[in-house]
């Protein structure tokens, strides 16, 4: 749908805010599976959240973010967002899709 949407208002498609969940397997699968989908729209997106900053609107605390309470980093979360994307290319790309 936001795909069909961007395409009929001429603008860039860009995902943000998704992928709140703690560190685990189950974070992992959420984040790869969302990323794999964006890159079939050949999509931007922004992880929420990179750390906690105390905002009255994330009900999960610190540990959303990438970091832990501690500040040791979330290895798994960062691991399922640590991918490489196209920065930039010549003519009109038909697909992306990163593999591990």
């Amino acid at each position: 749908m936001r795909a069909a949407d961007a395409k009929r208002y001429g603008v860039p498609l860009f995902y943000t805010e998704f992928g709140a969940c703690f560190d685990g397997e189950e974070c992992a699968v959420e984040i790869n599976n969302s990323c794999d989908a964006f890159d079939s729209q050949l999509s931007s997106w922004s992880y929420w959240m990179y750390k906690s900053f105390g905002d009255f609107t994330t009900t999960g605390g610190p540990k959303e973010g990438m970091y832990n309470p501690d500040g040791t980093p979330q290895a798994q979360k960062l691991k399922a967002l640590t991918r490489t994307y196209m920065h930039a290319f010549q003519g009109t790309p038909n697909s992306m899709y990163f593999s591990t």
